[in-house]
């Protein structure tokens, strides 16, 4: 029993030890593994046009997640980052209802 028991206070040891780290492992999945390619997929598939007001949302929290974790900031970081997946995803269903629609895209005046 004394096996055991070395056993459970030896993960306990290394599940507190972990536990500070979970904002930015949290961060990490948020941004490097989800917004930073539903951003990516979005610019390459012509979303800037179809859906500028929630691109331009996921864009800019995605920036602002970036910028908060470079301070350590990571639960504000954290909230910027699932607010940009939040509007990357309402992105796509606009862009692909307007695509599906053959609805024009929102006009731009500064385009030739």
């Amino acid at each position: 029993m004394r096996g055991v028991s070395r056993l459970l206070a030896l993960s306990a040891l290394a599940w507190l030890a972990a536990t500070p780290a979970c904002g930015p492992v949290t961060y990490l999945s948020r941004i490097t593994f989800g917004a930073t390619g539903d951003i990516a997929e979005l610019r390459a598939t012509n979303a800037p046009k179809m859906a500028p007001y929630e691109w331009t949302t996921a864009v800019e929290n995605h920036q602002r997640a970036k910028e908060l974790a470079g301070y350590a900031r990571f639960h504000d970081a954290n909230n910027f980052a699932k607010t940009a997946q939040g509007a990357a995803s309402k992105a796509k269903e606009v862009r692909d209802r307007r695509n599906k629609n053959n609805e024009l895209p929102i006009f731009d005046p500064t385009d030739k």
